[in-house]
């Protein structure tokens, strides 16, 4: 039997038929349900922190450089959507402003504006990065470190944001089930 997610619009059951009454667009309602949906990019942070944190402890030769990258970015990614999440449950973190253009100079400039060298998004970022102004890219890997630019993230930092991360979203699924709006099945 297949397992999965399911969320019903506002206002409805899990059952197509059944109304549950009136929508409830409220802030609340979108945060049990928001907490809920972050779940599992929250794990996914942590398996792809540890696959860095791994990658960058091996040989420094071509491939560290290419493996970390590849983690990085996923890393970043992963983060992001939880900083996202977090955003909309009413929270936020020093690291997101961090974490989104780090994330945005290693998915989309290296890929996207590699070849637009007058990106303004790009050039913005850079800055805010401490990027050399004469590169287009600028990233580099240590033990548990991701530097881009002069703008540096530790392993150490994403755990602290992974724990804030999970105490918001887990706090809200708790309120929720306390107040009936959430259950398991």
């Amino acid at each position: 039997m297949s397992q999965g997610v399911q969320i019903s619009q506002s206002g409805y059951d899990l059952d197509k038929d059944k109304r549950s009454g009136e929508p409830d667009r409220s802030v609340e309602t979108l945060r049990y349900m928001v907490s809920g949906i972050a779940i599992p990019y929250l794990r996914g942070s942590s398996i792809s922190l540890q696959r860095f944190s791994e990658a960058s402890k091996k040989e420094k030769n071509i491939a560290y450089v290419y493996e970390c990258l590849h983690e990085a970015s996923l890393l970043l990614e992963d983060l992001d959507t939880v900083d996202r999440y977090v955003i909309m449950c009413g929270q936020n973190h020093e690291l997101h402003e961090k974490i989104l253009n780090m994330r945005n100079h290693i998915r989309h400039d290296l890929r996207d504006n590699l070849t637009h060298e007058s990106n303004k998004g790009r050039i913005t970022r850079a800055k805010k990065l401490g990027v050399n102004e004469n590169l287009l890219v600028s990233i580099a890997f240590d033990v548990d470190l991701i530097i881009v630019g002069k703008t540096k993230l530790t392993t150490a930092e994403v755990l602290e944001f992974l724990n804030f991360s999970g105490k918001v979203l887990n706090s809200l699924i708790d309120e929720g089930r306390l107040k009936g709006r959430v259950k398991n099945s």
